[in-house]
């Protein structure tokens, strides 16, 4: 069998090449180049709309289902009409952003349409959510205000977004129905890992630790059989987490695509496996409280699901973008080196965080009395309130400019590493400064909780250092002719 990451033997004239497909030619010793409607040298041919769309689709997945549980807990424990008609309007906004990442991940016909359609469901329904906060009594224009930025933030990020040149070229190939489908050099492949890895790195630590903890409490002794099976469903996240982690890893060390399919159906199978698991649990554990439980336990039902968002997005983006994947005897294609080694993934990321923080982080900083979320309010405690929108400033812009592949990008993430990484350990000073004296915990339990949420916000910002500064440019000679031997 042929080594599909052999070099290729010759140049090929870029002017000249076909649009990517899944395969290329049947007689190809290289790999069929791209057409490359984007002018930055360091974003990938689709503009980082694959990742982009690939996130949007999880996120929204998961957002929906959290509004049905919070109009299903509104209706029954609150008895409130207008918590559900709220929850149903954020669920038609979540639906509408979910098809949209949908169409984008999967480089759809329509994918503008979709994106177009859910800025204007976005802008309608935070309208409805102001108004009906109007109706109910908040009277006071400034929160009015920031709850409309707070609604608004993510929709207006894709409105800048869609202003860049690069981002609107690889959009407009949506549009033609006669086109391939636009793929990155790498079809995603390092973006995919990148994120498993910083998911994994954050995850299975705090798990483990989170278990440690509930060990030296005491709680096991009080609690009995119901913390020691909480425990171990906490452990079997845990194994799936560990999963993730190594199926990222694989993803950014194999050459062969397959190494890391073989390791990301492991992840898949245990996501299932602990899906299954915790909605037992749960519904034992609710039985035991009669009517009442059952009730609970209909309310945390789709925040299960939402637990899967992450796995059943992304075995959907590998099929649509890798189906060579699911035949063992069908031959891979070829895989370039990705030209922006996953940044913009993290990118995206970063940009989902930090533009609604800064909204939260304005109104922390106009005081408690006008914020539209407990958000906010629970950033004044923790220290002056522009510590928490330079925080959320950097990750900002840091995300933007790693999505965008812009020339400061180093500098960006660089910025953002050294701030966020500043932030988390200032939040973990102040919290054993609380802590100690409230008094509420003490010794060992206290010091691993304080462990897991500095190492939970140093996470992410250790690993855009890692990667931005290991990134080297990939110039045209590079990209169109070396095979993806290693990853960045």
């Amino acid at each position: 069998m042929e080594d599909p990451f052999e070099a290729p033997p010759a140049r090929v004239d870029l002017a000249k090449a076909p649009l990517d497909g899944f395969g290329g030619g049947e007689a190809e010793e290289a790999p069929p180049l791209q057409r490359r409607p984007v002018m930055n040298p360091r974003r990938p041919a689709d503009a980082g709309l694959s990742v982009l769309g690939l996130l949007m689709r999880t996120v929204g997945f998961a957002l929906a289902l959290a509004a049905l549980t919070g109009g299903i807990a509104g209706l029954i424990i609150a008895r409130s009409p207008v918590a559900l008609l709220v929850a149903l309007l954020c669920a038609v906004r979540s639906g509408a952003h979910m098809q949209a990442g949908v169409q984008l991940a999967q480089f759809g016909i329509g994918a503008a349409q979709q994106l177009r359609r859910y800025l204007i469901v976005a802008g309608i329904q935070s309208l409805a959510v102001v108004g009906i906060a109007a109706w109910q009594g908040v009277d006071e224009p400034v929160a009015l205000l920031l709850l409309a930025a707070l609604l608004m933030a993510w929709p207006a990020v894709l409105l800048a977004l869609w202003s860049r040149p690069d981002f609107a070229a690889a959009l407009r190939v949506t549009s033609d129905i006669e086109s391939d489908r636009l793929l990155p050099e790498d079809r995603g492949f390092v973006a995919v890992g990148l994120l498993m890895v910083g998911g994994g790195a954050i995850v299975l630590p705090a798990l483990l630790l989170g278990i440690v903890m509930v060990l030296w409490t005491g709680a096991l002794a009080a609690g009995g059989f119901v913390v020691l099976a909480g425990c171990g469903l906490m452990g079997l996240f845990a194994v799936r987490a560990f999963f993730g982690l190594q199926a990222g890893r694989a993803a950014l060390q194999a050459q062969d695509p397959r190494r890391f399919y073989a390791a990301f159906g492991r992840y898949s199978t245990t996501a299932n496996v602990s899906l299954v698991v915790a909605a037992l649990f749960v519904l034992v554990t609710m039985l035991f409280a009669g009517g009442v439980g059952i009730i609970a336990f209909l309310v945390y039902v789709p925040m299960l699901g939402a637990l899967h968002a992450w796995p059943r997005s992304l075995q959907q983006y590998l099929e649509r973008n890798l189906p060579e994947l699911t035949y063992a005897d069908e031959r891979l294609p070829p895989l370039r080196r990705p030209r922006d080694a996953g940044l913009s993934g993290l990118g995206a990321v970063l940009l989902a965080f930090g533009a609604p923080w800064m909204v939260t982080g304005v109104a922390t900083l106009l005081g408690s009395s006008v914020l539209p979320s407990t958000m906010a309010a629970q950033l004044t405690g923790q220290g002056p309130a522009w510590i928490a929108l330079l925080g959320a400033g950097t990750a900002t812009v840091a995300g933007w400019c790693l999505f965008n592949m812009t020339s400061t990008f180093r500098v960006a993430a660089v910025a953002y590493g050294l701030v966020a990484g500043g932030l988390a350990i200032w939040n973990g000073i102040t919290t054993v400064q609380v802590i100690e004296q409230v008094g509420v915990f003490q010794g060992a339990s206290f010091g691993v909780m304080v462990i897991v949420q500095v190492w939970t916000a140093l996470a992410l910002p250790l690993l855009t250092l890692w990667v931005a500064l290991r990134h080297e440019d990939v110039g045209d000679d590079v990209a169109d002719q070396e095979l993806a031997r290693a990853f960045d």
